[in-house]
């Protein structure tokens, strides 16, 4: 996990990275200052390259929400949310769990 979380790191930190260079390197482009070419052609192939690596990451497990939220397996609700609210706030509530 700790290896994972490391990994998730550089690639975030190269995603950056790349991006910026990208950025500074449209900028000497549309400003016509020297050496914007090279720049945004290092740019794209480091965000290229970032893209290319990220396509064989593993995908992330899907979080069981039924557990933490019964409703959504057509569990039963806790008695405490059948109580009708009596303030504005409460219906609101009230509503958006429904």
């Amino acid at each position: 996990m700790a290896q994972s979380k490391n990994k998730k790191k550089l690639f975030n930190m190269a995603y950056g990275l790349g991006a910026s260079v990208v950025i500074l390197g449209a900028l000497f482009k549309i400003a016509h200052w020297p050496g914007g070419t090279t720049i945004l052609t290092i740019g794209m192939i480091v965000e290229a390259a970032v893209f290319a690596l990220s396509a064989f990451e593993p995908v992330e497990d899907e979080y069981d929400w039924t557990k933490v939220y019964p409703e959504l397996a057509g569990g039963q609700m806790s008695s405490k949310k059948k109580d009708q609210p009596k303030d504005a706030e409460g219906l609101l509530s009230k509503k958006l769990d429904e």
